[in-house]
């Protein structure tokens, strides 16, 4: 078996990103002693929209569930070919509210041998907020409302870098969740559409309340910023900038303007979800659930009245590495 490490004095370690469209894995290469300084070794994602079809009375899909464990299956193969020695998953959105999630978890165990720990919104929020805040250009002190676009929630993290979060919020606004109650027809039409706008600014308004009363919502607007972070904001990106190939230093701290993103999503609502495959920066999986996505970060940045949103490469999945780190640190420290 090929370990991918270059000798006894390292390992690698991973972390698994369970999401409600997207499933992400990240394994690092670390130094058994001394300044733990880890090198990337791989990392891979696979759409498996494991909240498509979601229901609150009988949960995750069938379907759903055996994309879902087949991608789980390729994750343990490169874990193993990587020799990884150290994991955690989490899972988030969907299978918070699935009530077959035991079901998951045990097959995930079982077929894929992949121990999969459910996590509140808080931790959620606080993992991204870590991910996303060690890789942004933000001034120490300035407000920044962080928005990860999932498919079964978005999270909204408030917090003046580079102190912890002050404010977090989970709404079940997610992007598979949206398409598959508002956008009916393929493309959608304009009513489709502007009952999506009318949902989203119910929801945005609710959420405006909350951080008013919490003493946020002032500072965030005279000087703060949006950070948008997954796969939403970073397809939106690499369609404005039509790249071929995903570049993660072009995507990183890339801005968003509102302009740019109405031009983006004018593009979007002419076609048909398999004809955008077609414009450059979509990838297959997100076809049909982008435009629900771009329609959220539009009216986001409407909300807020802010000119645009700083996109970020990192996110949830960043934020997990950093944990599984500093668990390395403690039990090499205690050993």
């Amino acid at each position: 078996m090929n370990t991918g490490l270059s000798g006894p004095s390292k390992q690698a370690v991973a972390a698994l990103d369970i999401g409600s469209n997207a499933f992400r894995l990240l394994a690092c290469e670390v130094p058994l002693e001394g300044i733990i300084r880890p090198k990337k070794l791989a990392s891979r994602q696979v759409i498996t929209r494991l909240s498509g079809g979601f229901s609150s009375s009988f949960g995750l899909t069938k379907e759903a569930m055996e994309r879902s464990i087949d991608a789980l299956k390729q994750f343990r193969v490169a874990m193993d070919e990587l020799g990884v020695a150290h994991y955690k998953a989490v899972g988030t959105g969907v299978l918070r509210r699935a009530v077959n999630r035991q079901d998951f978890l045990e097959r995930a165990k079982q077929e894929a041998d992949i121990a999969l720990e459910i996590i509140d919104p808080k931790k959620e929020a606080l993992l991204t907020y870590e991910g996303v805040i060690s890789t942004t250009n933000t001034p120490i002190g300035y407000p920044v409302l962080i928005i990860d676009v999932g498919g079964f929630s978005v999270e909204f993290i408030y917090a003046e870098t580079p102190l912890r979060p002050t404010f977090m919020a989970s709404l079940d606004i997610g992007s598979v969740l949206l398409r598959e109650r508002f956008l009916i027809s393929d493309p959608p039409t304009p009513q489709e559409i502007q009952g999506l706008r009318d949902y989203l600014l119910e929801n945005l308004n609710r959420l405006q309340a909350i951080l008013y009363s919490s003493g946020c919502l002032g500072g965030l607007k005279k000087k703060g910023q949006l950070i948008g972070t997954a796969g939403t904001l970073t397809t939106l990106a690499q369609i404005d900038m039509a790249l071929a190939d995903y570049n993660p230093l072009l995507i990183q701290n890339y801005i968003l303007t509102e302009q740019r993103l109405e031009t983006v999503f004018e593009q979007l609502i002419r076609l048909p979800s398999k004809d955008r495959l077609a414009i450059r920066g979509l990838k297959p999986g997100r076809e049909d659930v982008i435009v629900a996505g771009a329609l959220l970060v539009i009216e986001a940045v409407k909300a807020f009245r802010k000119p645009g949103i700083v996109v970020s490469d990192a996110g949830l999945l960043e934020g997990l590495m950093e944990e599984v780190l500093l668990e390395l640190r403690v039990s090499t420290s205690d050993s």
